[in-house]
């Protein structure tokens, strides 16, 4: 779960309420019996089980309010952390570094589909080297690559989706708690999942139309040669290799290419399944037009149990937000806004960048909070009306956050585990 937090402090668990976020404990997680590295405490028996396991944990606090009505009181407090940075300055001072990994990842892929389409030798290193890009970016501002990603072309799809489902899967796995090997494998599985589709006429992956049946068949066949193609890579892990086979494959054993039973399914491939699914929905294909997230998520949900993990699709949706960050939102006022960053808690709305007037002029910009009041000029709270989908009305997202390919932006300046971590049991 990815949590901003103003304030972490060292308590007492015997001072635990229900809505505190515990972020770390006394002993390591894979000591614990808590599946993931980070989560609220929403009953008693957490509760409960905190006191059996531990003496002392870490708790995070996301506003000044929320600190000073819990530990007031004296004795509360074992140690305090220093603030943290305001979630737009540390937003700004990550986001140059965050395009940048996203487009040397692109470059690094789009060079490896080049060498596969000409039959040589297969080498991963640049490949690898981006994921681990990814993963540090992630790790010092999740929201930030996030953002990133929605910076879409839709000229070199297969290349771009690939990176935006590796960016999307880091994000997530991390979120869930997974150690570095796991998100580092499965970030490398997102990348690689699909490079079978590199042998595969250009006629076929980006026809206009429905396929013909043999077309299909040709299609279905990619996770086969995706494997074969992986194979052939030394030292390579195994996670990353049955992802490209299995990524297909369906909870109720309907899938392709093997026709398998979910449990001979593993974890990674069915988180990459899910976020497979949920990028090529909301990103514009050469046989149809982007949807927006919620859509997605109707279809993710609507699948549970037959094609995806019910489980997964019920934490990766919790965890995208009803408004996914770098979404596109028209305001009731008519504005256009850009969302920045997700909110830590899931019942609080975004912050979000205003980029039009009332009449979609561009030339404005303008950070607000929404999960504080904030009114308009006319004298009402600013909400959200609906999320558009695509460039909508030409609003090119990059030129407003890549301080690198255009002027520092005005919102920033006037901005007031290990392999036996918890998760491996699932996997």
């Amino acid at each position: 779960m990815t949590y901003t937090y103003l304030k972490r402090v060292k308590m007492k668990v015997s001072k635990l309420k229900i809505g505190m976020y515990v972020a770390k404990l006394d002993k390591d997680w894979k000591d614990s019996p808590f599946i993931f590295q980070g989560f609220p405490i929403d009953n008693q028996q957490q509760l409960d089980l905190l006191a059996k396991e531990c003496r002392e944990v870490y708790v995070d606090f996301k506003t000044e309010d929320e600190y000073e009505a819990h530990f007031r009181e004296a004795g509360d407090i074992i140690e305090e952390k220093e603030d943290e940075v305001p979630v737009e300055v540390q937003l700004a001072e990550e986001l140059s570094a965050a395009f940048k990994c996203l487009d040397d990842s692109t470059k690094s892929f789009k060079v490896l589909m080049r060498k596969v389409m000409q039959g040589k030798e297969i080498d991963l290193t640049e490949v690898e080297s981006s994921v681990v890009n990814c993963i540090n970016s992630v790790k010092r501002f999740p929201d930030a690559l996030l953002l990133a990603i929605n910076d879409k072309h839709g000229v070199h799809y297969t290349a771009e989706h690939s990176v935006r489902v590796s960016v999307l899967a880091i994000a997530f796995g991390l979120a869930l708690g997974m150690s570095p090997e796991q998100v580092r494998a499965l970030g490398l599985s997102g990348m690689l999942y699909d490079i079978g589709k590199s042998m595969m006429p250009h006629k076929i992956i980006n026809k206009n139309g429905k396929l013909s049946k043999d077309e299909a068949l040709v299609i279905k066949n990619h996770p086969t040669r995706s494997f074969r193609l992986l194979s052939k890579v030394e030292g390579l892990s195994k996670i990353v290799k049955e992802v490209a086979l299995s990524h297909h494959e369906r909870e109720d054993g309907n899938g392709y290419p093997r026709h398998i039973p979910k449990d001979r399914v593993s974890r990674y491939a069915k988180i990459i399944s899910i976020i497979d699914v949920y990028d090529a929905i909301t990103s514009d294909r050469s046989y149809d037009k982007a949807r927006g997230p919620v859509f997605a998520f109707n279809i993710l949900k609507k699948e549970k149990g037959k094609k995806f993990d019910g489980y997964l699709v019920d934490r990766f949706t919790e965890w995208m937000r009803t408004y996914p960050v770098g979404s596109l939102v028209e305001m009731e006022t008519g504005e256009m806004a850009i969302v920045l960053s997700k909110p830590p808690a899931s019942n609080q709305l975004p912050r979000i960048m205003i980029v039009t007037d009332e009449n979609k002029n561009k030339g404005y910009e303008k950070v607000i909070d929404l999960s504080t009041i904030v009114m308009h000029a006319s004298g009402k709270p600013y909400k959200i009306k609906k999320i558009k989908v695509g460039s909508t009305h030409g609003i090119n997202i990059r030129k407003y956050l890549d301080n690198e390919k255009y002027d520092t932006p005005r919102w920033c300046k006037n901005t007031e585990a290990s392999s036996d971590s918890p998760f491996s049991r699932y996997l």
